[in-house]
């Protein structure tokens, strides 16, 4: 596949990964979770499984469209250093890695609901101890991944056909991915600052991160210049 396909598919991959994402995560499962009150949350489950089975494949989805970034970034960066590609690469396959363990947790609260014994004190607590897995192991991947954004972000810069501002808007992602995890982790009233956190991470992520999806798909002509 040529470099300039090869931007397209990245680009097309990377747009799905964001409509699945917030599908799934933004759309669907955080609405239904009510960390403070596990039985209404298993009672929302219950009433919406096929809402909540739908963000479960909808999550499949997006790890099989990053599984093909892992490989797609790493060759069209190879350009601007070997083993930042590849360093950058394996950082993004362990965060997806990660994600796959945490979407097993997920996957197996669907067993759960709909049971004979539907909401009985053990089943609530049986989806409340899955969805706290899926949390923390996918928290712990996103440590990896902010690390990626980082060593992604020096690639762009570096690169003489992708503009610098999208570096720029990767590397502050990529710290606040960092620091956001490390905070949820330590900081025992988070929750304080929760929405700070979270716009430090999701703005320049999201506008970064799209940016350097729209370059992908409008501009990939100019990889054919590039022999990596």
């Amino acid at each position: 596949m040529s470099l300039r396909n090869t931007s397209l598919v990245s680009g097309i991959a990377y747009l799905f990964i964001f409509i699945t994402g917030i599908y799934a995560n933004f759309t669907v499962l955080e609405p239904m979770i009510s960390w403070q009150d596990p039985g209404e949350t298993y009672q929302i489950l219950s009433e919406n499984q096929d809402a909540f089975q739908g963000a479960v494949w909808a999550f499949a989805l997006m790890l099989a469209f990053d599984f093909f970034l892992v490989w797609g970034l790493y060759r069209l960066f190879l350009h601007a250093g070997h083993s930042g590609a590849l360093v950058a690469s394996v950082l993004r396959f362990i965060n997806v890695i990660f994600f796959v363990i945490a979407w097993y947790s997920l996957a197996g609260i669907s067993g759960l609901l709909g049971q004979p014994d539907q909401g009985s004190e053990s089943s609530v607590t049986a989806v409340m101890e899955l969805l706290n897995r899926f949390d923390r192991i996918w928290l712990a991947g996103l440590v990896f991944f902010g690390l990626h954004l980082l060593i992604l972000s020096r690639l762009v810069v570096k690169s003489p056909i992708v503009p610098r501002f999208i570096g720029i808007l990767l590397a502050v992602a990529g710290i606040g991915y960092v620091i956001d995890s490390c905070a949820q982790w330590w900081l025992p009233n988070y929750s304080d600052f929760e929405t700070v956190f979270s716009l430090v991470v999701i703005i320049p992520g999201v506008v970064g991160e799209f940016s350097l999806t729209l370059f992908l798909l409008f501009f990939s002509k100019r990889f054919d210049n590039i022999r990596a």
